[in-house]
C-alpha cells in the first residue's frame, strides 16, 4: 500500500496445485503427476518507517499461514508464523538497537509451537572517512524450533547463541565488508542427524 504517516500495509496470497511429487508415488518414479492440490499461503503484515527527536525508528509485524491438502504432509496440515521487530538508532551519536520475535506454529501428525527471538546493539560511525563503520553484539535464542521443523515432540531443547562483528561500508564503492564471530550452544539433541557446531 502507499505510505501513510510512516506506516505501510502489504499482503501477499499464493496456491499451487496439479505439482510433481518430488518423493517417489505409489505407482513409481516417472509416475504422472499428482492428483490434488498442493495448498495455499496468505500473509499479511504491517511496516512503520520514521524518525522522532533524532531517534530513527523501523518496526514491523507479520503474520503468514500455509495450509497444505495432503500431498506430500496429512491432509489439513498447517504452518503458521507470526511475530514483531523493531529498531532503534540514535542518529548523533550512531547508538543503535534492534531486536526480533517469531512465533511458530505447526499442526500436521502433532502439534508443534516454537519461538525464536532475537536482540543486537552497537554503534555506527563515519571514523575512518570512506563509510559508517558499524560495531555490534548479539544475542539469540531458539526454543523448541526441532520440533516444529521436523513435527516430532521428542526433539525438544533450546538453542541460543552470541556474537560480535563489525560492518565497514565503502562509500566510493558502493560496497560492505563484514567481520563476526558466533558461538552456539544447545541444551537437548535427540535426533541424532541434528549436529549443532560452535
Amino acid at each position: 500500500s502507499p505510505s501513510l504517516a510512516g506506516f505501510q500495509l502489504g499482503a501477499s496470497y499464493g496456491e499451487a496445485s496439479g505439482v510433481r511429487n518430488y518423493q517417489a508415488p505409489a505407482a513409481g518414479i516417472g509416475s504422472p503427476n499428482v492428483a490434488g492440490d498442493l495448498g495455499n499461503a496468505y500473509a499479511v503484515n504491517l511496516r512503520y518507517a520514521g524518525e522522532m527527536s533524532g531517534v530513527r525508528i523501523a518496526a514491523g509485524v507479520g503474520y503468514e499461514r500455509l495450509n497444505e491438502d495432503g500431498v506430500v504432509t496429512p491432509a489439513g496440515s498447517t504452518k503458521t508464523v507470526y511475530g514483531g521487530s523493531l529498531s532503534l538508532m540514535h542518529v548523533p551519536t550512531g547508538l543503535f538497537v534492534q531486536g526480533h520475535y517469531n512465533r511458530y506454529r505447526t499442526v500436521e501428525a502433532v502439534t508443534a509451537t516454537g519461538n525464536v527471538w532475537h536482540i543486537a546493539g552497537g554503534i555506527a560511525q563515519n571514523w575512518f572517512g570512506i563509510g559508517n563503520t558499524s560495531l555490534y553484539g548479539e544475542y539469540g535464542r531458539g526454543s523448541n524450533m526441532w520440533a516444529v521443523n521436523t513435527n516430532n515432540l521428542a526433539n525438544v531443547g533450546n538453542l541460543s547463541f552470541w556474537g560480535i562483528g563489525m560492518v565497514q561500508h565503502v562509500n566510493a564503492a558502493a560496497m560492505q565488508l563484514y567481520l563476526g564471530y558466533r558461538s552456539y550452544s544447545s541444551s537437548r539433541v535427540v535426533d541424532p542427524s541434528i549436529s549443532v557446531i560452535g
